[in-house]
């Protein structure tokens, strides 16, 4: 099985005082099918220290917290994605960023995000590759906004971009999540493969 790095989201926990890293394991189930093993990152380590001398194949950044420059709480985190993002770049390692994941990666090339309705849903028709299928949507965050850098590969009905690919490089981002599908969709294992053997 090929490696890839996947980030967690962190969670806060009042009653214990605990600051939490997590993993739904939906995505464990998701990227065993596709053929991927999960080397899982804490949010509170470098990427130097976490992976020394060991070899992987790509980087996953998952979703859940929102980012600090948009009322978020997960500084550490934050930190963490931009030094995957960047080794990413500098190295031309496949990256795939889901919900969050993808607005870390438009808000390092500066695409800027706004507070948007209507996106969070179990369902959502969107067109992707000019083709409709329906998806997830749980995100309060949004744009209509691209840059040079990016393809639009998906779109949703009022033109939310929910879909990018790097011209250049191996980096994609999805706005829904695969994991949470209660039968793993095809065409999302499709996605991951093609992408984690660029």
């Amino acid at each position: 099985m090929r490696k890839i790095i996947v980030t967690q989201r962190v969670v806060h926990d009042s009653a214990s005082g605990e600051t939490r890293d997590c993993l739904d394991q939906r995505w464990i189930v998701f990227l065993k099918k596709c053929q991927l093993l999960p080397l899982i990152i804490p949010n509170n380590i470098s990427f130097s220290e976490f992976i020394g001398n060991n070899k992987f194949h790509g980087i996953l950044l998952t979703g859940g917290n929102n980012l600090m420059s948009y009322n978020g709480d997960a500084e550490k985190r934050d930190l963490l994605e931009k030094e995957l993002l960047k080794h990413a770049i500098k190295t031309k390692t496949p990256l795939i960023g889901v919900c969050r994941g993808m607005q870390v990666i438009q808000d390092f090339f500066n695409i800027k995000l706004t507070k948007i309705k209507n996106h969070v849903t179990k369902e959502m028709e969107i067109f992707y590759n000019k083709k409709k299928r329906i998806v997830n949507s749980f995100h309060e965050y949004g744009t209509k906004e691209n840059n040079k850098n990016f393809k639009i590969i998906a779109y949703s009905y009022d033109k939310i971009i929910k879909g990018i690919k790097h011209n250049n490089l191996p980096i994609f981002g999805m706005m829904w999540h695969p994991e949470r599908n209660i039968s793993i969709d095809v065409l999302d294992v499709k996605i991951f493969e093609e992408i984690f053997t660029e």
